[in-house]
């Protein structure tokens, strides 16, 4: 029993005799990697801030660049601090550290309360200088604007009755004018605008004619009910062909019946052969 208690005493000193000289190389290795990167540390930022700030360049630091060189000095004691700069100089160091001392601006001041504050003239506006913003106008279109109500064409076209008045007397101005005018072009110019004119008063009277039409339904629809007989209510079909009518009498008064049925059996024959066209090519 003694031996064993003996043998464990000499194998637990042996182990901390170990344990202690694997501390001591562990501290040693420690320091010396220290003392070796404390050299290559200095080394480094006494060549960056020598190259940065040379006494006989103009240079400006950086705020970047110095902002780092001070987070990395901020891990340094005081002592390597201390020994850094003295290898450095104190006029390099500080101008590393701080930056070059700028020159105050001169305040200018009222000599009087009452009078108005000088300002430099010399003194630079800034590229990006605060302005007060314009607010873009977003354009509105009073059609598909919900604010400007639903759009009634009976009362806009009574409300607007005038502007057709204006429009006569244009076209009666043009009329003229294509009498006198010589250059070709402002007269094919002209001839469009009458056409398009004439087109659009014709559209106003077929409209007119229209809605005098539909108000006179109404009337006997409701003389009908007042009456007590049964109201007659025409078809979309009779409507259509009361406005064919309507339609081809006018195109008779003026001449044109003719050449507008020819031109609408042409069409149909187009149509038709199309038709004909696109039956064979599937069957093929």
């Amino acid at each position: 029993m003694k031996y064993e208690k003996l043998n464990q005493q000499q194998n637990r000193r042996q182990k901390q005799k170990k344990a202690r000289r694997r501390r001591r190389r562990e501290n040693q290795s420690e320091s010396r990697s220290f003392v070796r990167n404390y050299l290559i540390l200095c080394h480094q930022y006494s060549e960056r801030i020598c190259l940065i700030m040379d006494v006989h360049s103009e240079e400006i630091i950086e705020d970047e660049e110095r902002t780092k060189i001070r987070q990395e000095l901020s891990s340094m004691s005081f002592e390597e601090l201390q020994k850094l700069k003295e290898k450095l100089g104190t006029k390099v160091y500080n101008e590393a550290m701080f930056g070059k001392t700028q020159a105050k601006r001169k305040v200018f001041k009222r000599e009087n309360k009452n009078r108005p504050r000088e300002i430099s003239s010399k003194v630079p506006v800034p590229v990006l200088r605060d302005v007060l913003p314009v607010k873009k106008t977003a354009p509105r279109d009073p059609r598909f604007d919900s604010l400007c109500g639903e759009y009634n064409e009976i009362a806009f076209k009574s409300a607007y009755s005038f502007v057709s008045e204006y429009r006569v007397e244009e076209l009666k101005q043009l009329k003229e004018e294509i009498k006198t005018t010589t250059d070709p072009e402002r007269k094919t110019q002209i001839k469009y605008l009458i056409q398009r004119m004439e087109n659009q008063f014709r559209e106003e009277e077929r409209f007119k004619k229209k809605a005098a039409r539909e108000e006179e339904e109404k009337q006997k629809i409701i003389e009908a009910k007042t009456e007590g007989k049964q109201p007659i209510f025409r078809r979309k079909s009779e409507k259509r062909m009361v406005d064919l009518i309507d339609k081809y009498e006018d195109l008779k008064k003026k001449g044109s019946l003719v050449k507008n049925i020819e031109k609408h059996r042409k069409k149909i024959v187009q149509k038709n052969r199309k038709k004909i066209n696109s039956s064979k090519g599937e069957q093929l």
